[in-house]
């Protein structure tokens, strides 16, 4: 990206953590692909496994996302990891009311209290476009 395009994008953005993360898949991302009207909701989250939980990872992961991709207005999921481990995922959602619905009916299943109960989460931020 030049200069302008990385001016601009920090100046619509409140962040709350930095962190350089590469697709977990090695396949390319492009975030405009699937985020890129205004309205819509990218989640972000930075993750690790609890110690003595890295192998139960991938099965918790598999269940709750499986559940969030059945939710209204759900877009993508896409797993990252940092260059030192950590796990960041990102959630686009098509409106900020979608988000929140899913969110509330995510909240009561158990797949979310398994998952969330194997991870330590350092940084977390929902943000609607612009």
């Amino acid at each position: 990206m030049g200069m302008p395009v990385v001016q601009s994008f920090f100046e619509k953005v409140n962040m709350q953590a930095f962190v350089q993360a590469s697709p977990a898949d090695g396949a390319p991302f492009i975030l405009e692909d699937y985020i890129n009207k205004a309205g819509q909701v990218l989640e972000v989250a930075v993750r690790t496994p609890k110690a003595s939980e890295e192998s139960n990872f991938d099965a918790a992961r598999a269940g709750f996302f499986g559940k969030v991709a059945e939710q209204p207005g759900y877009i993508f999921d896409r797993e990252f990891v940092t260059a030192d481990g950590q796990n960041v995922v990102m959630i686009g959602w098509e409106s900020q009311s979608d988000f929140m619905t899913a969110l509330g009916t995510l909240s009561q299943m158990p797949e979310m209290g398994a998952f969330f109960g194997i991870i330590d989460a350092s940084a977390y931020q929902a943000a609607i476009v612009k």
